[in-house]
């Protein structure tokens, strides 16, 4: 075995300093023509890097024929072979086969030498991808080759000390396993005390009722006064709304509460229809369904026109993702990421006069599962709500 020296790393006498062309017999695959049908559906497991997740191979997308095995390089690898793609977003991208398999030409292959335990050589590449996609050439859709693979170095520990650094790394990866879990555990009842707060309060657990306050029945007369003020009495108004049936009614509150429906307390504002000739690289940032989800590394689009203010948004606006991801984007959040716009599919809330947004908010996150309940779309994963429907939900309002 050829030792290449490597000056940044040091290692233990007993470990070889070599490169990734001596780990094992490396190879590729290819693709069976897609006009031949008699190329495809057979019994041969065929990996492409889209089955990649580093991890175990267990299973693939597609099965080829021997004839379609026939027309491709590489053969059939037996399991343990690490499989490594080398085409653009997905280089680096590892499998450790738990299957033979054939794989495409998109893929280097290593059947490890009787010195190289699998596993290890698996975590070395797995820890070394940053440097793949670094050497990655191309355009759009940069790639790396076997030859550049080959010269890239490699360590080597003498087979005992693999063994041990694979459990060590294992053990170590189950208990961050075991860590993850206790914090979404944790999350979860944080989220559900958090979501409890507000129906303690509908229960009067928390706040004892003041039987001086005014009963919310004289702030929802002040509101819809205000509404009919500003509302031309000819036209029948858009927002009527129907009565509330008492088969609507969840739960009971006190006698100084009001059962009313959200269009009463709210208004919404849709967010704009932006072209995609309109986005820039500065000016403005456009508020979009993933920069929810991911405020701190989703990346914006910017605007530099007009700002309708129907549709501009400041810190501590109450806004209203009407479409999205159950569990993150979808609902009520507060924003707190300076000036920006809005773009369609989320609405700006603005409560009306005597209703307190800190309330509204809270309000919104505790009827959000019956919202969801009632929303349209693939409702395990991706909902979305009409302004229609989400002002016809029944909720409960205190005394001001």
């Amino acid at each position: 075995m050829r030792r290449i020296r490597m000056s940044k790393l040091k290692i233990p006498e007993t470990w070889a300093e070599t490169t990734l062309r001596d780990a094992g017999k490396w190879g590729s695959g290819g693709t069976p023509s897609r006009g031949s049908k008699q190329f495809y559906g057979g019994s041969i497991h065929w990996l492409k890097t889209g089955d990649l997740n580093d991890s175990i191979v267990t299973t693939v997308e597609e099965k080829i024929t021997e004839a379609g095995l026939n027309e491709i390089s590489g053969g059939v690898y037996p399991s343990n072979t690490i499989v490594m793609a080398m085409y653009g977003a997905t280089i680096g991208k590892l499998g450790l086969l738990n299957i033979p398999a054939a794989t495409n030409q998109a893929c280097a292959c290593c059947i490890c030498n009787d010195q190289v335990e699998p596993k290890f050589l698996f975590y070395w590449l797995k820890d070394y991808r940053d440097e793949f996609i670094k050497l990655g050439r191309g355009g759009g859709q940069p790639n790396i080759s076997r030859e550049l693979i080959y010269k890239q170095p490699f360590v080597l520990p003498p087979t005992k000390e693999q063994q041990r650094i694979v459990a060590k790394i294992e053990s170590t990866q189950e208990k961050i396993k075991t860590i993850e879990s206790n914090i979404a555990q944790a999350e979860t009842l944080i989220e559900r005390y958090r979501e409890s707060i507000l129906q303690k309060a509908f229960f009067v657990q928390l706040a004892p009722q003041n039987p001086n306050d005014e009963p919310a029945s004289k702030l929802i007369e002040h509101i819809r006064a205000g509404r009919d003020k500003l509302t031309d009495p000819k036209k029948k108004k858009k927002d009527d709304l129907p009565p509330i049936k008492p088969e609507e009614i969840p739960f009971e509150i006190p006698k100084s509460w009001e059962w009313v429906r959200l269009g009463e307390i709210l208004n919404l504002f849709n967010g704009h229809s932006f072209k995609q000739t309109e986005w820039k690289k500065t000016g403005v940032p456009i508020i979009r369904i993933q920069n929810l989800n991911n405020r701190e590394t989703s990346q914006f689009n910017f605007y530099q026109g007009i700002v309708d203010q129907n549709w501009k948004v400041e810190n501590g606006e109450l806004l209203f993702a009407w479409s999205g991801s159950k569990g993150s984007s979808f609902g009520a959040h507060i924003w707190h990421n300076g000036d920006a716009v809005l773009n369609q599919h989320i609405f700006k809330v603005v409560p009306k006069n005597g209703i307190y947004k800190e309330y509204l908010y809270w309000l919104l996150r505790q009827f959000q599962k019956r919202i969801e309940e009632d929303a349209h779309g693939f409702k395990e994963t991706f909902v979305h709500v009409r302004q229609s429907d989400l002002k016809k939900v029944v909720v409960p309002v205190p005394p001001n």
